[in-house]
């Protein structure tokens, strides 16, 4: 069973998906109205991990939207992540 008091560290902030809606009306050569638009998906985060002993912040993401096939969560998942795993990676280097 998974206890918070028994944690090293706790990871803390938010993410999540922004919805925009964008529709554009304008008039052809003819006179006749015509239209376009889309609904788009972005994702953010920006989170920390807190080491629960010291209250100190020791790693800090904030994610930068990018162009991906996958959808805008997954995208903000995998790159936290994928950051979350390079730094500690860098961090056990330098030890």
């Amino acid at each position: 069973m998974e206890r918070p008091e028994s944690a090293d560290a706790v990871l803390t902030g938010v993410a999540g998906v922004e919805r925009s809606y964008d529709e554009s009306v304008y008039g052809d050569q003819y006179g006749n109205l015509r239209g376009s638009g889309g609904t788009w998906f972005t994702g953010m985060g920006v989170l920390r991990l807190v080491d629960v002993s010291t209250d100190e912040t020791v790693w800090v993401f904030a994610y930068k939207p990018g162009y991906s096939f996958s959808g805008a969560s997954s995208r903000v998942a995998d790159k936290t992540v994928e950051k979350l795993l390079k730094d500690a990676r860098q961090s056990d280097k330098k030890k």
